[in-house]
């Protein structure tokens, strides 16, 4: 029963006793003969009416509080928290309900709180869960092995599938008897191949001595017996006490990047060509060798393959990469390769090494060239053609004492192009005079740049003459350089130079002008009617495979009025030969403009009479090492017969150059050449000195020796006409 309703049945109850008293009062009153509105029963009355109105409204005051206070109590027990009381009693009774108010909002607070707290934990928990089970489906799932021990006997307590794979244990065994098993008992090699004990065991490093292991690259065979790679890293794990209660092992499995490094490392250091070593493997090589300077002897063997380009531009790449591996494989069998002391490598295009080290007598390197050499020299069967293509070898030895491999190797470098320079297919030792002379030529080159600048360079001109008329018919120019030092250099010092640093093509493109310019001025002296002169001007290989080329030929024309037909370009049968479809076009583009082209030092290359129709030229010269020999030689005269014969045939004109005598001119003349050039007619000349010989000459083939014209050489200093103003960049 509620609070309310025991009041209210207590009042009740008081009403009906103080009802009964009262009329009990009035009756005792009456029966003794009393009025009942005595005063004294109506104090009474009044006292209880007083006491009962009090009573009632102390009651209802109190036990409404109350009665609130309980109910607050019952809802507070219901968990309904958010009840209030909401009293506005200024008494204690009110301090009370108002107190009673704030404990349930402080209640109500506090339980939210400890909802809120609860609600996280939980979800912290779930969070927790999930991620525990998350973690264990990633280390189980994990291709990386990880395999975590317990100290102090370690004892696996966990490993995961690529641990037990990649550590060769059986999941049969490791499940029955897991406990049996210790981590630092797990079979590891170092990479040495040698066994890892248990205290040099990474997890042992990690768990005995609290060490850090990162990465150690080791060896272990997997459940199938398969070697593979790994990188071991350890950890220990500490208590909260900070001792060691277990360690972690995690392996990587870097096979095939081992592999891959190893391939990497093999294409860093050999040619994948050939599978020689590379440069940079055999620069190290010799290296280590100079630097133990022990006093064993060694030495560099350096050969370049003569005709190389010939083969490889004419039969294609793919051959001449087919020979270059047949040239390999001769060399390797040559020479015994040893990893250490004998070592073929390939530099680069057709250009070889071998490395002798720990040689028993320096002579050994002369020994094994010679081999090289017979060897190498033998013909090579490629796809149905049979190819020869000899070496130069140049050879240099410890005896000089180098501080660097690329200083051994830059000095057999020039043994090798001696070689080349005195007939190829043959070697060189290398001496210091070979350097002597290779730093005379690089100052010569830097003169040469500096000559440019100051215009050192000018022209001289041997004449040409018709051997049927005695004629005068032009002039070759040819290139001189007035050095401020040396004095007078000829072209064959100074234009290989030329060809070699690119210096030929603004020197070349330079003498043509000069060339058509000096022309011009002959041909205002000659007679009307007669016919023109020629100027006959040498072209170089690196000229030819310039674009830019036709351009200077047009603009010198243009520039110095001169005929198209006057212009005689040589080139030697060697620079088309090496580069027969540009240099072909290039020439027949020039001859389109009405240019003469000709053939220089005819017979000294590789072609053969059958190619001349493939050519497109106008001239052949023959080389003077023909006609100095021609008296004597029946052969020679036999060969120079079928010569003009077959130019005959194709409409071309032949020249003879370097005729030094009576003799030599009659038999040429008797073979019906057409023209010729030599000290026979007259020395190289100034452009002056050609235009006095065609005044004074009538016809300087009848026999009688003609007086050379003074010319440059004699006539020092140089005509201010014949300089090439060479231009400054």
């Amino acid at each position: 029963m509620k609070v309310k309703q025991k009041l209210f049945f207590g009042l009740v109850l008081l009403c009906g006793l103080l009802t009964l008293v009262a009329s009990f009062g009035i009756w005792h009153a009456m029966e003794s003969g009393e009025r009942p509105w005595d005063g004294r029963l109506l104090k009474i009355a009044a006292a209880l009416l007083a006491f009962v109105g009090c009573y009632v409204l102390m009651a209802r005051s109190i036990t409404g509080t109350i009665s609130s206070l309980m109910t607050a109590v019952d809802e507070f027990g219901k968990g309904n928290l958010q009840y209030r009381i909401g009293s506005e009693r200024k008494d204690e009774l009110g301090d009370l309900a108002r107190a009673f108010d704030r404990m349930g909002e402080e209640l109500e607070r506090s339980v939210e709180q400890i909802a809120r707290e609860v609600a996280d934990r939980e979800r912290a928990e779930a969070v927790a869960q999930e991620s525990r089970q998350f973690l264990e489906s990633a280390l189980a799932q994990s291709p990386s092995g990880i395999l975590i021990a317990g100290a102090p006997d370690f004892s696996i307590r966990f490993a995961n599938d690529a641990a037990l794979d990649l550590l060769g244990i059986k999941h049969r065994v490791w499940g029955s008897s897991a406990s049996a098993i210790r981590a630092n008992h797990c079979a590891m090699f170092l990479p040495d191949g040698s066994l890892c004990s248990p205290e040099l065991h990474p997890v042992s490093r990690a768990m005995l001595h609290g060490e850090v292991v990162n990465d150690q690259e080791m060896i272990v065979r997997d459940s199938n017996g398969t070697r593979r790679w790994v990188s071991a890293s350890a950890t220990p794990l500490h208590d909260a006490d900070g001792k060691i209660a277990a360690g972690t092992l995690v392996l990587h499995d870097v096979t095939e990047r081992k592999r891959m490094m190893e391939r990497v490392q093999e294409m860093a250091f050999h040619d994948p060509l050939t599978g020689l070593a590379n440069r940079a493997s055999i620069l190290n090589s010799m290296q280590k060798s100079i630097d133990r300077d022990d006093g064993e002897h060694y030495a560099l063997l350096f050969m370049d393959f003569d005709r190389f380009k010939l083969i490889n531009d004419s039969l294609g790449h793919d051959v001449g990469d087919e020979l270059l591996r047949e040239i390999a494989h001769r060399i390797r069998g040559a020479i015994r390769a040893n990893d250490e002391v004998i070592i073929p490598a390939r530099l680069g295009g057709d250009e070889f090494v071998v490395w002798l080290d720990k040689l028993a007598s320096l002579d050994d390197a002369t020994i094994v060239a010679e081999r090289l050499l017979e060897i190498l020299s033998k013909s090579y069967e490629l796809r149905g053609q049979t190819v020869f293509s000899t070496a130069s070898i140049g050879v240099v030895t410890s005896e000089h004492h180098f501080e660097s491999a690329l200083e051994m190797l830059r000095d057999a470098d020039l043994a090798m192009y001696k070689s080349k320079a005195d007939g190829k297919a043959r070697y060189t030792v290398f001496d210091k005079g070979l350097r002597d002379h290779v730093q005379n030529r690089l100052q010569l080159e830097n003169d040469m740049r500096v000559g440019i600048t100051r215009d050192e360079f000018f022209l001289e001109f041997q004449p040409i003459v018709s051997l049927k008329t005695g004629r005068i018919d032009g002039a070759e120019a040819l290139a001189r350089w007035n050095h401020p030092q040396r004095g007078m250099i000829g072209a064959n010092e100074f234009i290989p130079i030329a060809e070699e640093t690119g210096m030929i093509v603004p020197i070349g493109d330079r003498i043509i002008n000069e060339a058509c310019r000096h022309l011009a001025l002959w041909n205002s002296t000659i007679k009307p009617g007669e016919k023109p002169l020629c100027v006959h001007v040498n072209v170089s290989r690196l000229q030819l495979l310039l674009p830019d080329l036709v351009n200077v030929v047009k603009h010198s024309l243009a520039e110095h009025f001169v005929l198209p037909g006057c212009l005689h370009l040589e080139v030697t049968e060697t620079a088309i030969i090496d580069n027969p479809k540009s240099m072909i076009a290039r020439l027949q583009e020039l001859r389109r403009m009405g240019v003469k082209i000709d053939i220089d030092d005819f017979g000294t290359g590789y072609s053969s009479l059958s190619c001349l129709h493939q050519f497109p030229i106008d001239y052949l010269k023959l080389d003077r090492s023909f006609i100095a020999n021609v008296k004597d030689t029946p052969e020679l005269a036999a060969l120079l017969t079928a010569v003009v014969t077959l130019a005959d045939h194709l409409g071309l004109k032949v020249v003879a150059e370097g005729i030094e005598d009576v003799d030599q001119l009659q038999k040429l003349k008797a073979l019906g050449c057409d023209y010729g050039q030599g000290f026979l007619f007259a020395m190289p000349m100034s452009s002056d000195g050609i235009v006095q010989f065609v005044k004074t000459s009538i016809d300087v083939t009848s026999g009688q020796k003609k007086p050379a014209p003074r010319n440059s050489l004699i006539d020092l200093p140089i005509h201010n006409n014949t300089a090439i103003q060479m231009p400054s960049n």
